[in-house]
């Protein structure tokens, strides 16, 4: 733990030693908005994992197991607990569990500490050639950028303000999420499929009986003991 935590406190102090306040600015909004969405994968990863293991040990797929692994049957019952099936579940539950329980949450506190020492090192940014870093007297100073209107033909545009630059910032974030939906929105099945198979059944049982075709057609044509 010592090399993830060593990064995570020295990175925004070399970036802004270095590199100057700007780029610790970058920095830090590059790993806020990463974090973010790492953090709802990991926690959303690890409770799907958790909850296949629970759903496959209450018994819920007793019929499949029994029809795929008959040795797991005893005296008329099934040992559900001896079949691949859940011991697959449980290599998958041993994943899922550090992703939804110290992975995912631990992103929060990553980014709180870089935001926390860039704070406290922003006096020893700004004492290094004006906020520019040790790398500052060796480039050109880009504070002011101007348009060339003989090649584009354009108005001079203002520097953008903070409110500006919040509002390209939420709505790019509203179009990526709105692109992710209808990813996964044109990428559903069917929502006839859905009310007669889906609703009824698990779906490994119906696909194992030879209900129509789903996502996963083109996996395996039907399950055996070797798939798992």
């Amino acid at each position: 733990m010592i090399a993830p935590g060593a990064l995570v406190m020295l990175t925004p102090v070399v970036c802004g030693v270095v590199f100057g306040t700007r780029a610790v600015t970058g920095l830090l909004a590059g790993g806020i908005a990463s974090g973010i969405q790492m953090a709802i994968s990991s926690s959303n990863t690890g409770g799907a994992f958790d909850n296949a293991k629970k759903y496959i040990s209450k018994g819920a797929m007793d019929a499949l197991i029994g029809k795929l692994e008959p040795n797991c049957i005893s005296n008329g019952r099934v040992n559900t607990k001896s079949s691949q099936i859940f011991k697959a579940a449980v290599v998958g539950d041993t994943v899922g569990d550090p992703l939804k329980d110290t992975s995912g949450p631990a992103l929060n506190i990553l980014m709180k500490l870089m935001a926390i020492i860039s704070v406290v090192f922003a006096e020893l940014f700004m004492a290094i050639n004006g906020g520019r870093g040790l790398i500052g007297p060796y480039i050109r100073d880009t504070s002011v950028v101007i348009m060339p209107q003989a090649m584009f033909d354009l108005p001079e545009v203002a520097a953008a303000g903070p409110v500006s630059i919040f509002a390209i910032f939420v709505g790019g974030a509203v179009l990526g999420m709105g692109a992710l939906m209808a990813g996964q929105r044109a990428m559903a099945p069917p929502a006839s499929m859905v009310k007669s198979v889906a609703l009824k059944e698990p779906l490994l049982v119906a696909r194992a009986e030879g209900a129509g075709s789903t996502p996963m057609m083109g996996v395996r044509s039907a399950y055996s003991p070797a798939a798992f």
